[in-house]
C-alpha cells in the first residue's frame, strides 16, 4: 500500500509535521510505502484559465502549460493508495 501525506503547514518541525511523520512512521511500521510531500518548498502557480472558456490543454490533453511542481504532484497523487 502506498501512501501519500501532503502537508501544506508552514512549519516543517511543527506539531502538524510531528504527526504527520508519526502517522507515516506507524504506516511504515505496518508496511505500507509511505510519502510526504511539503508544499511550501514547491513551485504551484494559480491556474492561468488558458482559453475563453476558463480550460486549455489541462481539458484538450490532460497537461497543462505551466511548468511548475503541480504535476509531480498530481502524478504522486494519482499512484497513491491513500492521500492524507
Amino acid at each position: 500500500m502506498k501512501i501519500l501525506l501532503i502537508s501544506g503547514s508552514r512549519n516543517p518541525n511543527g506539531q502538524t509535521a510531528r504527526a504527520g511523520n508519526a502517522l507515516l512512521d506507524g504506516a511504515a511500521e505496518a508496511g505500507a510505502e509511505t510519502e510526504k510531500i511539503f508544499l511550501p518548498v514547491m513551485k504551484i502557480e494559480r491556474c492561468r484559465q488558458c482559453e475563453d472558456t476558463g480550460w486549455g490543454l489541462c481539458a484538450d490533453d490532460g497537461r497543462c502549460i505551466i511548468e511548475d511542481d503541480f504535476a509531480y504532484v498530481f502524478e504522486k497523487v494519482k499512484a497513491a493508495d491513500v492521500v492524507i
